[in-house]
C-alpha cells in the first residue's frame, strides 16, 4: 500500500482484495500512468526484499471499468506465474 501511496500520491487507492489494490487516476496521461507502472516493476529488480505482482489497465472510457478491472488482474497473475517461474522465486 505504501508503494502505491508513494507512486501514484493524490489518485485515489482502494483495497479490492486481501492483498489486491485499484487505483484510479483520472486525467492522467497514458505515458505518465506506463511510467508509474514501470516504477513499481523495477522497484522489485533493484530491492531484493519486495515481493509484489503487478497490473494495469490504462482506460478513457470509465464505462468500461470492469472489464478494465478484470484485464488489470488478468495481467497481474501472468505478472505474479512469471516470477514463480522465474530465478527468483527459488531465492526465496
Amino acid at each position: 500500500g505504501d508503494l502505491l501511496k508513494e507512486t501514484f500520491d493524490g489518485y485515489e487507492i482502494y483495497r479490492v482484495g486481501g492483498d489486491e489494490f485499484m487505483v484510479l487516476c483520472p486525467n492522467m496521461e497514458k505515458k505518465d500512468f506506463e511510467e508509474r507502472l514501470e516504477y513499481i516493476r523495477n522497484i522489485q529488480k533493484k530491492r531484493g526484499d519486495v515481493i509484489l505482482a503487478v497490473g494495469g489497465k490504462y482506460a478513457t472510457n470509465i464505462s468500461k471499468v470492469l472489464d478494465d478491472m478484470k484485464q488489470a488482474d488478468i495481467e497481474m497473475y501472468e505478472n505474479k506465474k512469471q516470477y514463480y517461474g522465474s530465478d527468483h522465486s527459488k531465492k526465496a
